[in-house]
C-alpha cells in the first residue's frame, strides 16, 4: 500500500536567510523575497483556465482520472504541453512535468530547487500555485507523491509525449518508478491530446496563433 510521503518542511525567510548555504533548506525554499519584483511576461489566468478547461474534456472523452503532461526544450515540441499549461520554458532537463487531476490543482514538477524554483513559481503564478523541485531528478517520486495526494493511485493515468512529433514518452526511469510506486494504477500512453487542445484557439488570437497556423506547425500557446 501507497503512504503518502510527509513533503519536506520549508523555514521561514528569516530563518532562512541565515542558513542558505545549508542544502536541504535551500533547496526546499518558499514564499521567499526573491524575484518578487521581476516581471515575466504571462498569459491571463483566464486563458489559462481556457487551457486546463480543453484538456479535461479530453480527459473526459478518454476516462482518465488524471494525465502527466511533460515538456521540453526540443525545438519540435518547443516545450509541449507542458509550456502550454505553465508558460515555463524548461532548458535544465530533458523534460519537466505537470500533474493535471481532472479535479483539483495542477503541480508542475520543475527539474530545480532553491531559488531556481522561487523564479518558476513566479513566472507561472498565472497558471498555477504548486511548483515542487524534482528532488535531483527524482521526477516520478515527486509525481507518485502528488497522485497519491489527489487519492488517484487506482485510477486511470494518461501519459503525454514529450515530443509528439517523434513521439517521444517519459524516460524508461521515470515510468518504472511510476510502476512501482503506483501498482494499482493503469497508466495510459496518450497520442495528440495537447495538439489537439491547442489548435483551438480563441477568436481574438491573431493569425499566426490560429487553429490554421497549426495545420502544419508545431503548436505554440
Amino acid at each position: 500500500m501507497n503512504e503518502i510521503k510527509p513533503r519536506r518542511t520549508f523555514l521561514p525567510w528569516e530563518e532562512l536567510r541565515g542558513r542558505l548555504d545549508e542544502g536541504p533548506h535551500f533547496n526546499t525554499m518558499r514564499g521567499t523575497p526573491y524575484y518578487r519584483d521581476a516581471v515575466y511576461e504571462q498569459f491571463s489566468a483566464a486563458e489559462y483556465a481556457r487551457r486546463y478547461a480543453a484538456l479535461r474534456a479530453k480527459m473526459r472523452e478518454h476516462r482518465l482520472d488524471a494525465v502527466i503532461v511533460p515538456g521540453g526544450p526540443s525545438h519540435w515540441s518547443f516545450g509541449g504541453g507542458m509550456l502550454w499549461l505553465t508558460g515555463h520554458w524548461e532548458w535544465h532537463a530533458l523534460a519537466c512535468y505537470v500533474v493535471l487531476p481532472l479535479e483539483g490543482e495542477p503541480t508542475l514538477v520543475y527539474s530545480m530547487g532553491g531559488t531556481h524554483a522561487e523564479a518558476v513559481r513566479r513566472e507561472t503564478a498565472a497558471a498555477l500555485s504548486d511548483v515542487r523541485g524534482s528532488r535531483g531528478g527524482q521526477y516520478a517520486e515527486v509525481m507518485a507523491d502528488r497522485i497519491v495526494e489527489l487519492g488517484l493511485e487506482r485510477g486511470r493515468i494518461g501519459l503525454l509525449e514529450i515530443d509528439p512529433r517523434h513521439r517521444d514518452y517519459m524516460p524508461v526511469n521515470q515510468y518504472d518508478t511510476l510502476r512501482r510506486r503506483l501498482p494499482e494504477a493503469e497508466l495510459v500512453f496518450t497520442v495528440g491530446f495537447t495538439n489537439c487542445s491547442r489548435c483551438t484557439a480563441p477568436k481574438s488570437w491573431t493569425a499566426s496563433a490560429s487553429p490554421a497556423s497549426c495545420a502544419k506547425t508545431p503548436c505554440r500557446p
